[in-house]
């Protein structure tokens, strides 16, 4: 069971969220896309069934900075879902705290290979 501590920071997760993406309805259930997706929460419809996807939360102070949705596949890959940082933080290197943060404990776990989303915009990184 998820205690309050945390469920507050993951809340604040989905704030961060939605502060960076538009918040999208899934019209099957009319639920937060977002907010199922860091909650990792189960669905008996395959598309909609968020298990095994992680939040890798970045925090200064008690603020979330920045947060990755990770989906871990098996023992050896793991997809970097979103990436969300807060407007006021960008351009100072967070991103890429968190971002080596995470693939530290990924290869602590065996993950071998990350893989990101076929993005124009994610090409460089």
């Amino acid at each position: 069971m998820i205690n309050v501590k945390t469920t507050i920071k993951v809340n604040q997760a989905v704030t961060v969220m939605h502060e960076c993406f538009p918040s999208v309805k899934e019209p099957w259930n009319g639920k937060d896309v977002a907010e199922d997706m860091i909650f990792s929460r189960p669905s008996e419809v395959k598309r909609l069934d968020y298990r095994g996807f992680y939040a890798v939360i970045l925090e200064k102070m008690t603020e979330v900075v920045t947060l990755a949705s990770v989906r871990i596949f098996g023992d050896k890959v793991a997809e970097v879902s979103l990436i969300a940082l807060r407007f006021q933080y960008r351009r100072l290197g967070k991103c890429k705290t968190l971002m080596d943060a995470r693939e530290q404990k990924l290869s602590n776990l065996g993950v071998v290979k990350i893989v990101f989303p076929p993005i124009s915009s994610v090409v460089d990184t």
